[in-house]
């Protein structure tokens, strides 16, 4: 902050000159945070322009943004004006700003169709019937608890999931409800990062109609806290902006298994095809700090894909199998969505999304190992192409029957 005791003085230099609407953001922010020096009752001023001898300028009252002048001839005044130390902020590549934005929406946007697919295609990507367990032990009430970690290269995240459920048999149907918590971590452009955190609810029901067909619908809903921590360039150096806001994600599952339909060297095949539909809204927000702050408007994706996999299971010893398992999954989207917003005191913007990898396969091995006649622990790990779901990850659960 600089001491202007005369009016001769550059005021044309200062970023905010000439930009009323930026002037006002800036007082705005800045308040009272720097003390209250003019007049010893008033926050420093932001000089933006000239008005009939007049140097206009804006400061922060306590109670809001007030417009004040003051004659350019009044030596007797020392006015304390916000001066900018170095260079002034300037955006030197616009399309590395520009992917900035859009790694701070429309990417963590489709983080958030990304978090259901953890649990639903993690330890549950089979289904609650294909527990390890039979159906005839106990009294048809079992309980889970899974740990869930993964890395997806499409968004360069990192997700862990923990997750507690209970099921009841009824007839040949098999009713599941649970509850998790997620831990996510992004990486955006130039060192900046995202992180997800939150709980979800999940609930399945599968139902043998014959011994050898399963039908099942399973279901996902969370709502997660969001903070993004924006990098960008800003002259010769990297600045960040900070947001916080709300993600929720939902998603549905439909699908078909036939069991059994053949045996290959021991292992009994079961092929199976599924339908996805899954949605994430992000709730509008306001970044703060940084030379270039953004307000985003909500933003939200979905996601639709059909999966056809193969299922090959075989007994390793009387208390051990070994589950593999491969599919190839085409996903209906080809771009990521839209983002837009407001560089606050500079400009709106409206960018397009980004292409997305369509199609994708995946494998993935378990072993369950039988503690007990009613109880398991299982472990797995997969890896995929890239695409909706995980690159690689692995599981691990505990189920166990009443």
């Amino acid at each position: 902050m600089s001491i202007y005791s005369t009016p001769s003085l550059n005021y044309s230099a200062q970023p905010w000159w000439g930009n009323q609407s930026l002037a006002t953001s800036l007082a705005g922010l800045v308040g009272s945070q720097l003390g209250t020096p003019n007049f010893y009752t008033q926050a420093p001023y932001f000089a933006y322009g000239l008005s009939g001898g007049n140097v206009t300028s804006l400061y922060n009252n306590g109670s809001g943004t007030q417009l004040v002048s003051y004659s350019t001839n009044a030596s007797y005044w020392t006015m304390y004006l916000i001066s900018m130390v170095g260079p002034a902020p300037s955006i030197t590549n616009l399309a590395a700003f520009n992917q900035s934005l859009t790694n701070a929406s429309s990417t963590v946007s489709m983080t958030g169709v990304g978090m259901p697919a953890l649990s639903m295609e993690g330890a549950h990507h089979r289904t609650l019937l294909d527990s390890g367990l039979t159906r005839s032990a106990g009294n048809g009430v079992g309980v889970w608890a899974t740990a869930d970690a993964a890395h997806f290269n499409s968004s360069d995240s990192d997700m862990q999931i923990a997750e507690v459920g209970v099921y009841k048999d009824i007839g040949t149907a098999r009713l599941g409800i649970g509850t998790g918590q997620v831990w996510d971590r992004q990486g955006l452009s130039l060192g900046g990062h995202a992180t997800n955190s939150g709980q979800y609810f999940l609930a399945e029901v599968d139902k043998l109609f014959t011994p050898n067909v399963e039908g099942s619908i399973t279901g996902y809903y969370g709502s997660f806290n969001t903070k993004v921590s924006r990098n960008y360039q800003n002259g010769a150096s990297i600045d960040t902006s900070t947001g916080n806001t709300d993600t929720t994600s939902s998603s549905v599952r439909i699908r078909l298994d036939l069991l059994n339909v053949a045996t290959i060297a021991k292992f009994a095949l079961s092929p199976y095809a599924a339908y996805t539909w899954s949605r994430a809204d992000v709730g509008a927000y306001t970044e703060f700090g940084g030379s270039f702050p953004v307000s985003y408007n909500a933003n939200n994706s979905t996601g639709n894909n059909v999966r056809v996999g193969l299922g090959a299971k075989k007994a390793l010893s009387g208390s051990t199998d070994l589950v593999l398992n491969t599919e190839v999954v085409h996903g209906f989207e080809d771009n990521m969505p839209g983002t837009s917003g407001q560089i606050i005191g500079v400009s709106g913007f409206a960018l397009p999304g980004q292409n997305v990898r369509q199609t994708w396969a995946r494998l993935m091995a378990d072993v369950d190992h039988r503690l007990t006649d009613k109880s398991l622990i299982s472990v797995g790990l997969n890896a995929g192409t890239q695409g909706g779901d995980p690159s690689y990850g692995g599981t691990i659960s505990y189920r166990a029957s009443f």
